[in-house]
């Protein structure tokens, strides 16, 4: 197999094409869904076939990979490093400030390139590790900082009490199932982003499986305190407030298909809804029926929405979603306040943009 330069930092002429394609479709397995890993895989000339243990099979099996462009593959991996499955907050830094830390992340520019990913079964006895950069770079008018760590969550595994020891059984007399907790480490990604033209800086981390909502924000914590190191700022940057943006998405109807809504009512009560269809909320009879029989508008504190779109030149559509998650308490809050936006389904740069720039349009 002819040897070339890997398109990990630090690349080596000895590494395997073959090696390198698994690597990153393995790390896609750990962290993108399936509809999205599919996509990239294919968009490269890889069979993907159905689900994963196919499309891993075509990589370990497939003698020929010249037709493969190994960068391209690399190039959209990163891609969804950067977009994709993100929890993301905005932060407006001021002329200065954003000035300070283009130039900060340009000063890395020379780590242009991602490190060999992590997947679980390495990380078995790996402890926690706080957000490190990675890699920088300039990319779409914008300087950007990635940053690893190595995170931890715990996983629920049913266990059945028949596959308990005969020994140990009697312990359990009277349960039909058994719930041990696991702890999980895995490698998780954050990014800074600041376009060349804006003192608007996004902060993207990644939302994994079983993650719990202080656990997000912890990450998002310590991806402010590099923001606000790397940007000199002598005071405290409040994130944008995204809570106006929940009931002016919802009001409009012709922003995406509407799949998630929680809000409340002037009569008191409380409504959650969800479309297990690719349908929307504002055409579902129950939804439109009992909106029209109260007098006055609802309240809505949580809202998730999907579009579909098509990129000009490109067959494939796509289907990013955003959710906003308030709560109850917000409702009738002076300024209430909501700094979080989770950002999923997402396959390029231009899917994140497109819901980035809605968000923007609506908060």
């Amino acid at each position: 197999m002819i040897s070339h330069l890997s398109v990990w930092q630090n690349g080596e002429a000895s590494a395997s094409k073959k090696s390198e394609i698994l690597d990153i479709a393995l790390a896609l397995r750990e962290r993108a869904p399936w509809s999205i890993a599919r996509r990239i895989l294919e968009r490269v000339g890889l069979e993907a076939g159905h689900g994963w243990e196919a499309a891993l099979d075509e990589i370990r099996f497939r003698d020929n990979f010249d037709a493969i462009s190994l960068d391209e593959l690399y190039y959209l991996y990163f891609q969804h490093i950067c977009c994709g499955e993100k929890s993301t907050r905005l932060f407006k830094l001021g002329e200065s400030n954003a000035e300070v830390l283009r130039l900060n992340l340009r000063e890395s520019f020379k780590l242009n390139r991602l490190k060999r990913p992590r997947i679980l079964s390495s990380l078995a006895k790996a402890h926690v590790e706080p957000p490190q950069l990675e890699c920088a770079f300039h990319d779409r008018n914008a300087s950007v900082g990635v940053f690893s760590s190595i995170r931890r969550f715990e996983e629920r595994v049913p266990i059945q009490t028949n596959d308990i020891p005969q020994a140990a059984q009697g312990v359990f007399a009277g349960f039909d199932e058994i719930i041990a907790i696991r702890a999980v480490m895995y490698q998780a990604y954050g990014v800074i982003w600041l376009p060349d033209n804006s003192d608007l800086a996004e902060v993207r981390i990644d939302i994994m499986r079983d993650e719990t909502v202080n656990a997000v924000g912890q990450f998002h914590q310590q991806m402010y305190a590099e923001l606000h190191s790397r940007s000199g700022s002598s005071s405290i940057i409040s994130p944008v407030n995204l809570f106006g943006a929940i009931k002016s998405i919802y009001n409009d109807q012709t922003e995406g298909n509407l799949m998630e809504l929680s809000f409340a009512t002037t009569t008191g009560s409380v409504k959650q809804e969800r479309m297990r269809s690719h349908e929307s909320l504002r055409q579902e009879t129950y939804h439109v029926g009992g909106i029209e029989a109260l007098s006055t508008e609802i309240e809505p504190f949580h809202i998730g929405v999907r579009w579909r779109r098509q990129e000009p030149g490109v067959k494939t559509v796509t289907a990013p979603e955003l959710y906003l998650h308030g709560n109850l308490s917000q409702i009738g809050t002076p300024n209430a306040q909501l700094h979080t936006a989770s950002v999923k389904k997402v396959a390029t740069y231009s899917d994140f943009d497109f819901v980035r720039d809605k968000l923007l349009e609506h908060a």
